[in-house]
């Protein structure tokens, strides 16, 4: 399925214009006219958040689009060439299929706009900064019972969502963006640089060989794919979370939203939201917290046993951030969610699971 905008959608942060908002922003909100845009920051990253200031022709009818947006797709033509693309598609997706029918906090979305074609997928949010809400940051761990919160969360994504496949939700592609992007950093000129040299963060010996840490995700991934799934997050660390005003957890960031097992989306947060000391006390407590809150949800029962084995598996998951480069993240981000889920892949013994 490729669905496409009736306008080209902008690639380039020039190219946002009161034009392109009018016809964006009038597709939900018929009558409304953007007089004036304003670029007020830019967040560079994975994906680019444009935070705009707008000015309305007239006053929008009462819940309309506020006057501060965030605008967010793939407008780095470099990262766009690390097989970006397809994550600023789904998140396009998630929002348009997936994200009406939840119950979970969601950040207000006033457009959706994806074009295969162009490699670009955009939505236009509440600037979630301007309603007081405050971000996560992955060098700041939280405690336990926030993370306990923000697996409420995940449990009601994941029970609501139980079972999907590309049959009932089409517009899931047959690979994640999680590994397209793997896949990329596997190769081994982007390995060798990375890991030899100054991006590349401690690791023991056996997560730098690039085979065997490349079989084990590749039989991870053989597990997931005879798994029940859900809809996934795909990538809920702290820098893709935020707390409301009363300082709920919620997430944004849905752009490796994917059908996958829930612990996989599970023991990425656990794994790099807490210390690896409160991690090492709390995390059984947690994921019995979770699938409480699962069940509590509408999705069926499990044995903890065998959902604490798939936790233990899917801490895997969390290496990649020691895979990643700067031009995604800040080297002091990757350097302490590394050190988190490395400690977690060696308490857990993850690769021997793999083998």
């Amino acid at each position: 399925m490729q669905r496409t905008t009736s306008v080209p959608l902008p690639m380039a942060v020039e190219e946002l214009t009161a034009e392109w908002l009018t016809t964006a922003l009038s597709i939900r909100q018929p009558g409304v006219v953007v007089s004036s845009v304003v670029v007020e920051h830019i967040i560079w990253g994975t994906a680019t958040k444009i935070l705009v200031s707008v000015d309305y022709r007239d006053s929008p009818a009462p819940g309309g689009p506020p006057s501060r947006l965030c605008v967010k797709g793939g407008f780095d033509a470099g990262v766009r060439e690390l097989a970006m693309s397809s994550a600023y598609v789904r998140e396009a997706d998630f929002f348009d299929q997936v994200a009406p029918g939840l119950r979970i906090p969601l950040p207000r979305c006033w457009y959706t706009g994806r074009d295969e074609e162009q490699g670009q997928g955009i939505i236009v949010l509440d600037d979630l900064a301007a309603t007081g809400c405050t971000f996560g940051e992955p060098t700041e761990p939280w405690p336990a019972d926030r993370v306990a919160a923000a697996l409420e969360v995940l449990a009601g994504l994941h029970a609501a969502t139980w079972g999907a496949d590309r049959e009932r939700h089409p517009w899931l592609s047959e690979v994640s963006p999680v590994r397209q992007v793997a896949d990329f950093f596997f190769t081994p000129g982007y390995w060798d640089r990375h890991f030899g040299g100054d991006d590349g963060p401690p690791a023991p010996a056996a997560l730098l060989d690039r085979e065997l840490v490349r079989d084990a995700f590749h039989a991870l991934w053989r597990i997931e794919d005879s798994a029940v799934a859900s809809i996934s997050h795909g990538d809920p660390h702290l820098g893709n979370a935020y707390l409301d005003t009363a300082g709920r957890p919620a997430f944004l960031d849905w752009q490796g939203v994917c059908a996958a097992p829930p612990m996989d989306d599970v023991a990425y947060l656990i794994a790099g939201a807490l210390t690896v000391q409160d991690r090492r006390a709390s995390e059984r407590d947690l994921v019995g917290h979770y699938l409480d809150a699962r069940g509590a949800a509408g999705a069926p029962g499990s044995e903890f046993d065998t959902e604490w084995l798939d936790y233990r598996r899917h801490h895997l998951h969390g290496f990649l951030w020691a895979t990643t480069g700067p031009m995604m993240q800040p080297r002091d981000r990757v350097f302490a969610m590394a050190e988190r889920h490395i400690a977690a892949i060696e308490d857990h013994d993850t690769l021997a699971l793999l083998r």
